[in-house]
């Protein structure tokens, strides 16, 4: 007996990014088909209620998120942030049609210059080409 495994190609996410403060960057991730529900208590949260294998991995100038949502893989992997983040207290929340990717910053200088300047490298985001 055989197993047929289909590699499926990442869907690269669209992203906008803000600065909240001066140590908080927020990328808002378009994902259409993403669906949540929200949990009761203490403390509303909503969780992924149509995805499976969420993965997010914050690293010290880094990032790597990737979701499965209706057969379809999304994913955005940052090799190289414009400086330091504190990767214990970044974090991710979602929402119908996307989710926030709230990265926490090192030290309180701007981001925004380097990310959209065309000079600098911005994101520097990895391109799945498998």
């Amino acid at each position: 007996m055989s197993s047929i495994f289909f590699i499926m190609k990442p869907i690269l996410l669209s992203f906008v990014a803000q600065e909240e403060d001066d140590y908080k960057l927020v990328l808002y991730l378009r994902i259409p088909e993403l669906r949540v529900h929200r949990s009761c208590g203490r403390h509303d949260k909503h969780t992924v209620s149509n995805g499976s294998h969420e993965f997010i991995e914050f690293q010290n100038q880094s990032f790597n998120f990737s979701i499965k949502i209706e057969n379809k893989f999304y994913s955005m992997s940052v090799r190289r942030l414009p400086d330091l983040i504190e990767p214990k207290h970044c974090f991710v929340t979602y929402e119908d049609g996307g989710c926030w990717i709230t990265l926490i910053k090192l030290k309180p200088i701007t981001w925004m210059n380097q990310i959209c300047h065309d000079l600098h490298p911005g994101l520097d985001i990895l391109q799945h080409d498998n």
